[in-house]
C-alpha cells in the first residue's frame, strides 16, 4: 500500500493518489487523479469477512479468490449495460 489510514494521500511519479480507510482499516476507495502521463481511475474494494473480495476499477470488476494454498486468482468481467427489450 502506498499510504496509511493516517496520512491517506501519495504522490508517486508526479501523480496524486488518495487512499480510503474504512473504521476498521481495511482499504476501500482508491482515487488516482491524472498526472505523469497518466489518466484519472478510481477502485472501490469489496471486503468480505476475511480479505478482498473484488476490485471495481472504472467500471470493470476483477472478482479475487484466496484459497487456503495461498494462490489469488482472479475472473475480470466488463460492465455491460443492460437494456430493456422494446416492441
Amino acid at each position: 500500500m502506498l499510504t496509511s489510514i493516517n496520512n491517506p494521500k501519495a504522490v508517486v511519479d508526479g501523480r496524486t493518489i488518495y487512499e480510503i480507510f474504512d473504521l476498521s482499516g481495511s482499504l476501500v476507495h482508491v482515487d488516482k487523479l491524472s498526472g505523469g502521463g497518466q489518466s484519472a481511475s478510481e477502485t472501490d474494494h469489496v471486503t468480505g469477512p476475511s480479505s478482498t473480495l473484488a476490485r471495481i476499477t472504472d467500471g470493470v470488476v476483477t472478482y479475487l479468490h484466496n484459497d487456503p494454498v495461498g494462490y489469488t486468482g482472479y475472473i475480470q468481467c466488463m460492465t455491460v449495460s443492460n437494456r430493456a427489450a422494446t416492441g
